[in-house]
């Protein structure tokens, strides 16, 4: 009988955990809502459906609605990832967004399951902006208003589900199979290419989907911007640097014990 982690077998999000670790999809499962951030998607897509349902029969809007943001979905899933999510820093007044800077954690470690999922606060604001959207969008008609934050928060959910197996071993079939082996292209071959995530074929239409032996493995898809670099090296220059009198000490010292040595060796 296999056994589970601490992590696994009771997930609490003060207990780390490790990709690997994740064996099936129910390990997944387990691990992914025990996460309040996946709660929240679920509580507004189930409350959304639930509202649109008390409001009467489908129309015709509601089909226009899903159909629409199911199409629109892999689009503004990879400009988002590829324009904020990789919003290099002092871009967004003189500083990047808090969801960029947890991007570039989840570069540094891919396997680690903390680094990969949105915070609460995030999904918050997720779920805000898109009952504003959908308010303006929806022309403030209830119904419309409560197909397309219901369907939004749905997609969110699936996406959230795909991109945390997407970074495990779990086998769940042919389709996360090749979803999975696009989106590791980004984090371990270059992170310039293979934005998408849900519907490859995005990438694919916006030619960020080259063939993989072709592009040349990038120094940096674990260290966006080679930031850590930078700082590793500002801090290694910091620990060597001397002070001028504590040089011109060390100089001293250092021809003391040459002239100690060459009188050691005259003697």
């Amino acid at each position: 009988m296999r056994t589970l982690s601490p992590g696994v077998l009771h997930p609490r999000e003060d207990i780390p955990v490790a990709a690997p670790e994740l064996r099936t999809v129910r390990d997944a499962a387990r691990v992914y809502f025990s996460r309040p951030g996946h709660r929240i998607l679920l509580r507004h897509a189930a409350a959304a459906w639930t509202v649109r349902a008390l409001l009467g029969p489908p129309r015709p809007s509601d089909a226009v609605i899903v159909a629409s943001t199911v199409a629109a979905w892999p689009f503004q899933e990879r400009l988002f990832h590829k324009y904020l999510l990789h919003l290099r820093p002092g871009r967004f007044f003189g500083k990047a967004p808090t969801i960029a800077r947890a991007h570039r954690a989840r570069h540094a470690a891919p396997r680690d399951v903390g680094a990969l999922l949105i915070p609460p606060l995030g999904m918050r604001v997720a779920m805000g902006w898109s009952l504003k959207l959908w308010l303006l969008m929806g022309g403030f008609r209830p119904t419309r208003i409560a197909t397309g934050h219901a369907c939004y928060a749905t997609l969110g959910l699936g996406y959230e589900w795909m991109h945390f197996l997407s970074h495990t071993r779990v086998p769940a079939g042919r389709y996360v199979a090749g979803v999975r082996r696009h989106h590791l292209l980004h984090h371990y071959r270059s992170e310039d290419h293979w934005y998408a995530f849900m519907a490859p074929a995005a990438d694919v239409l916006a030619g960020s989907a080259p063939d993989p032996a072709t592009v040349p493995r990038s120094p940096t898809c674990r260290d966006l911007f080679g930031l850590r670099a930078a700082e590793d090296a500002a801090a290694a220059a910091e620990a060597v640097r001397v002070a001028p009198e504590e040089t011109a000490e060390l100089q001293d010292q250092v021809a003391d014990a040459l002239q100690a040595a060459f009188v050691d060796a005259a003697e």
